[in-house]
């Protein structure tokens, strides 16, 4: 019996010392306490230390719906006033010579009343104007006479029959740019410099007219175009009118085109002529030109160029009523 009580003394023993050690691992495990949570805990606060903090709070969850497409939008096809720049700078690029290019929407964009005022846009051309309107052209300071053109690839003659205001005909080499409308034609070219493959005849520059051909347009094609204008001197209201009409045949081999251009013009200019200068012998016992300082009667009257004093031989005022009709 004494053996076994000893035995249970153990045993308690053993059990006490197991405890105690577990009690102690716990211990050793808890985690110690902060400042503000002591203070937490004083105040009443029975939060518990080992809980962990709170997660942020998230949004709520959105839903994402796919947004209704928008309906097909048709191609957009950009013609006319690019496509032209594109082309005169495709035929510079690939010149080897110095080449100027308007296109036809080039000169639609200004109101050109003829060639000759379409042909001064461009860099070193300059045009000489009869009745307000421009009619001869200077390239690089070189005259109408040293300028040559050619329309549709054949030569023109100087010769045409366009009249300055007292109804002179020219009789240069000249080229009347007055006898066209700019509406004819689809493309001009300045050629400022000689090459191989442009025959010889001109100092100044060559000038190429292009008229509108068939197969310059993919389908058929009509074109109007008019204005008017007013002269306040004739207090007259003259049109212009031009038009296009092209058609080609279904394989493309066979085409059509017609183009017409009218326009009437009028005018009134009015202005003071001299009919030359002349001196010497015109005081005719007046004295008024004689208070001019440095000169005394006698040399006024003296029929000598450096002495004497120059005054129109004839003066006049003249007035032109000028009626012009174009049709090409």
């Amino acid at each position: 019996m004494t053996g076994i009580r000893s035995f249970k003394s153990v045993l308690a023993m053993s059990s006490a010392i197991v405890a105690c050690s577990l009690a102690t691992m716990g211990h050793a495990q808890s985690v110690p306490e902060t400042t503000a949570q002591k203070e937490a805990r004083a105040a009443g606060n029975t939060t518990d230390t080992d809980t962990p903090p709170a997660s942020p709070a998230l949004p709520p969850e959105q839903s994402v719906t796919d947004a209704p497409l928008a309906a097909d939008v048709p191609d957009i096809v950009v013609t006319g006033f690019r496509a032209s720049l594109n082309s005169a700078i495709n035929i510079k690029r690939t010149q080897t010579a110095t080449v100027d290019v308007i296109k036809a929407e080039d000169i639609a964009e200004f109101p050109d009343l003829n060639l000759a005022e379409s042909l001064q846009r461009i860099p070193g051309v300059s045009i000489s104007r009869v009745n307000g309107e421009g009619r001869n052209i200077s390239v690089r300071g070189l005259g109408p006479d040293y300028t040559r053109v050619r329309i549709n690839g054949m030569e023109a003659i100087g010769t045409t029959g366009g009249t300055d205001n007292s109804g002179g005909v020219n009789r240069g080499r000249g080229f009347d740019f007055n006898i066209f409308s700019s509406d004819l034609f689809n493309s001009i070219a300045v050629r400022k410099t000689a090459t191989a493959d442009v025959e010889e005849g001109s100092l100044g520059g060559t000038v190429d007219l292009q008229s509108s051909r068939p197969f310059d347009y993919k389908k058929a094609t009509a074109v109007i175009s008019a204005s008017a204008s007013y002269n306040d001197l004739r207090e007259k209201v003259t049109p212009k009118i031009s038009g296009l009409i092209t058609k080609t045949s279904d394989d493309g081999r066979f085409g059509v085109l017609l183009s017409v251009a009218y326009e009437e013009r009028a005018i009134k200019e009015e202005g003071a002529n001299i009919t030359r200068w002349t001196y010497g012998g015109f005081n005719a016992g007046f004295n008024a030109a004689s208070r001019l300082p440095g000169k005394t009667l006698a040399q006024i009257n003296d029929p000598n160029p450096v002495t004497g004093l120059y005054h129109p031989r004839i003066p006049g005022l003249v007035s032109y009523d000028i009626f012009q009709k174009r049709l090409g």
